[in-house]
């Protein structure tokens, strides 16, 4: 009794088995390299369970060595494969090709075409070379005719995947790789040669023809806020939802239903399976031999395969329709139907199929809210089983309990994928529970059925198809108000900071003794209770302990840390005072944050991870985009107390956004003449050196006073230990700044002026300074060749220690205000 034995540890056989696959997984990302010794284990684990099969004995510990190490196998091919010497990653970073391939895929984002790009050959010169190998290519103004399939002709460079190099960044490289993406490449519009078109198989022509028919006909049959949801919804096609429209949606907690995953192929699945058990039942030779559910399952996987078929089969549709086929052919095979090891089952398939699943987002939710559903229901199942004797009976009871029912779903899938929502999200929706019960059967019972009831009328009647969407687009608009009502809440969802691997795995742990504890049967309750609460205790404390572990990281410290983060070509710089108080120096940012938000995609995900929802203080030191853009998520969605600026107006997008987002949220915001020079918070001296009084006066007489020379120059002081941030000041700002200041600039770290371009960086100014440390800010490979050679020799000759974001990654400074240490990215990677 209690002992565990090989039957009861294998009650469920693939649910071990695919734990031990998916952690072989994690393991063989993380550690890359033992090829040959991997394969001699997997060798050994068949020898060993053979050998137990010979002697009749159940096997316990091989199968699931046996499934980590092919796990771990499996995915070393995506994380470190044998490349062969003509594969376009030997090309990268070599200049400009003419680069001829086919177009993998194709996806229309912001007036962008990204394609994947397989590789034929590239031609330097009269150098002409056959390549292996894909590339990303995006393409911008004007976007030629092209389809998957077509052979492409174009000139550009083509360039090495780099992550930016943070704590806790994306890897977005590894991200590329598990796709055998391997390089990128910008073209314009009307530079792409079309050398021939597609020669598409009869199948996919009929369905991409299918898929545009039906695209067409919502495009005519309904009004233009219903049309981007609709086509995304039935035909996959998402890139015509507007921001606000998916922003409101995600504020609603609704915004799982855009994507078509393993709920809408769930529900069509469910829609046919009870029609065709109700058809089948008609038919005397199916219901005297007990074949209506296996009928109706199998015929059930025709809609879902077409509906698969004709919403663009994008990886987590195929995901999708393996998870629900696999739970339909589950009916012909097995007598009593175990959820859970189905589930599981349809994931190991999956992770066999393309193991780098794991680490996809659509992986990890659609899995973990269906899990959290059919464990959930199951459990209250049982606990209602037990108490059947209790429950009234008749109509209202039995209408009551399917809606408590479908309530518990959507409470199950909300609350089991919350942490998750919050790790890849930041967010969590209040409003979701409530939401879903209105949205999911309007969009996911009746506007999705009945855009595929319009692909199969189609063909018949495009009146009675046309019908179909009208009807869908009139149920969409109510469900649209909910979620407007829902997003506009107060209370709506809040966003979070970044929970860590194990905060989640405690919450999980939390949960499931908590929820058998509460809900779980009598019987249950005496078997493993002991168990349940041991784990909520052992859970809590070591709560207790992360929590007192981050107040003391984030507001119970006394030293100064300073972080130059990599945003690539730009800058940006977080300041960590003693007691919690945090000041943010600038944001990076690209010219248009529609190509890559800065702010979204690096700066914020680094705050959230360090636990960071208020900036104290936000500096900008001067309106450039590389410096400003970035800022315009953080003042947006972050607690920012208090704005500094030089006040220096300038007439583009994101400083016209800025000044909105400053206004709109009521962010105190001084102007710059009537500021203070000097400021103490918290033991630190933070002053305000550059520009001076009247500069903006004097930009009409003095032509060299732009916006690069107008920047706000802020010296940092803790005792003995300074920090200079002169923002992107040149020679004549240098000088000026050099008068004024007089022994004021001398520095422990000065962040690089201008990223260390040529025309900065005086010898005038850097003996001034007479830095330590020296951090230059700057892109990979960056077009404007900074750190300039001159300048990284000046700072040389001085006996400088010197950083650069583009190779070492986010350098941080932790000081006391007496002693300081340093270290990159690059040195704890």
């Amino acid at each position: 009794m209690g002992c565990l034995t090989t039957s009861n540890f294998y009650a469920r056989p693939i649910i071990p088995v695919l734990i031990s696959f998916m952690l072989g997984i994690t393991a063989g990302s993380v550690f890359c390299k033992g090829k040959t010794l991997t394969c001699l284990i997997i060798i050994l684990c068949f020898i060993l369970i053979l050998f137990d099969i010979f002697k009749k004995n159940r096997p316990f510990a091989s199968p699931l060595i046996l499934f980590f190490f092919l796990g771990y196998f499996s995915i070393l091919v995506y994380v470190n494969p044998v490349l062969p010497q003509n594969h376009i990653s030997r090309f990268t970073d070599h200049g400009k090709y003419s680069i001829i391939g086919i177009i993998n895929q194709k996806t229309l984002k912001n007036n962008r075409l990204k394609l994947v790009i397989d590789v034929k050959s590239i031609k330097k010169k009269d150098s002409l070379i056959q390549v292996t190998g894909k590339i990303g290519l995006t393409i911008t103004g004007k976007i030629p005719l092209i389809n998957i399939g077509d052979k492409i002709s174009f000139y550009s460079k083509i360039k090495s995947i780099k992550n930016f190099k943070n704590p806790g960044g994306f890897d977005y490289k590894r991200f590329m790789a598990f796709k055998g993406i391997r390089g990128t490449s910008y073209s314009k519009g009307e530079q792409i040669v079309i050398l021939s078109e597609k020669s598409e198989k009869k199948f996919y022509a009929m369905i991409e023809k299918a898929r545009c028919n039906i695209a067409d006909l919502i495009e005519k049959s309904c009004l233009p806020e219903q049309r981007g949801i609709l086509k995304a919804l039935v035909v996959g096609k998402k890139n015509e939802i507007s921001p606000f429209v998916r922003e409101a949606f995600n504020n609603a907690g609704t915004g799982h239903v855009l994507a078509i995953s393993g709920l809408h192929i769930g529900i069509i699945a469910t829609g046919a399976f009870v029609f065709f058990s109700w058809l089948l039942s008609f038919i005397p030779c199916f219901l005297f031999n007990a074949w209506i559910k296996k009928g109706a399952a199998l015929l059930s996987l025709i809609p879902v395969i077409i509906y698969g078929l004709i919403s663009g089969m994008s990886p987590s549709s195929q995901r999708a329709v393996i998870m629900v086929s696999v739970f339909l052919i589950a009916f012909l095979f097995e007598r009593e139907h175990d959820s859970i090891n189905t589930l599981s089952a349809a994931a190991l398939l999956i992770l066999i199929i393309y193991p780098p699943s794991l680490f996809s987002i659509s992986f990890q939710l659609s899995f973990t809210a269906v899990f959290s559903i059919i464990y959930g229901i199951s459990v209250i199942r049982s606990r209602k089983t037990q108490d059947e004797k209790f429950i009234k009976k008749g109509l209202i009871f039995k209408f009551l309990g399917k809606v408590i029912a479908f309530f518990l779903v959507s409470t199950f899938a909300v609350i089991g994928t919350a942490p998750l929502v919050m790790f890849y999200f930041n967010r969590f929706s209040m409003a979701g529970i409530i939401a879903n019960l209105f949205v999911i059967p309007l969009i996911g019972f009746l506007v999705v059925p009945l855009g595929l009831i319009s692909v199969f009328l189609y063909p018949i009647s495009i009146f009675f198809a046309s019908l179909c969407i009208t009807i869908a687009g009139y149920i969409l608009k109510p469900a649209m108000s909910i979620i407007f009502f829902f997003s506009d809440l107060p209370f709506a969802f809040f966003k979070t900071v970044t929970p860590s691997f194990l905060e989640i795995c405690c919450y999980y742990l939390i949960g499931w003794a908590l929820f058998t504890l509460i809900f779980g049967t009598h019987e249950a309750k005496t078997k493993i209770r002991k168990t349940a609460v041991v784990t909520l205790i052992i859970m809590v404390f070591i709560i207790t302990v992360d929590v007192f572990y981050w107040l003391n990281k984030r507001f119970w410290h006394d030293n100064l840390k300073i972080t130059v983060i990599d945003v690539g070509q730009g800058s940006a710089s977080l300041l960590e005072l003693p007691d919690g108080y945090t000041v943010l120096i600038d944001g990076g940012g690209f010219s248009d944050n529609k190509m890559f938000d800065i702010g979204a995609r690096v700066l914020a995900p680094f705050l959230w991870r360090k636990k960071i929802r208020t900036v104290d203080t936000l500096i900008l030191s001067h309106p450039n985009s590389d410096h400003l853009n970035g800022l315009l998520y953080i003042a947006e969605n972050f607690n920012v107390k208090t704005v500094w600026s030089n006040n220096e107006h300038v007439k583009t997008l994101g400083y016209k956004c800025f000044v909105q987002i400053i206004n709109s949220r009521k962010i105190n915001n001084p102007v710059y003449e009537n500021m203070d020079k000097s400021y103490y918070i918290n033991n630190i001296e933070i002053k305000i050196l550059y520009p001076p009084a009247g500069f903006i006066h004097r930009m009409k007489k003095e032509s060299w006073r732009d916006t690069n020379n107008n920047s706000m120059v802020i010296k940092v002081v803790f005792n003995s230990i300074s920090f200079l941030f002169p923002g992107d000041i040149e020679a004549p700002a240098e000088r000026e700044l050099v008068s004024i200041s007089r022994n004021d600039l001398k520095s422990t770290v000065l962040i690089a002026p201008h990223h260390g371009s040529k025309t900065s960086s005086t010898d005038l100014f850097v003996k001034k300074v007479q830095p330590e440390i020296v951090i230059f800010s700057a892109g990979y490979r960056n077009w404007f060749n900074f750190p300039h050679k001159s300048v990284i020799n000046r700072y040389n000759a001085l006996g400088c220690r010197l950083y650069n974001t583009a190779k070492q990654g986010a350098v941080t400074i932790c000081t006391n205000g007496k002693t300081f240490t340093v270290y990159s990215y690059a040195d704890k990677n």
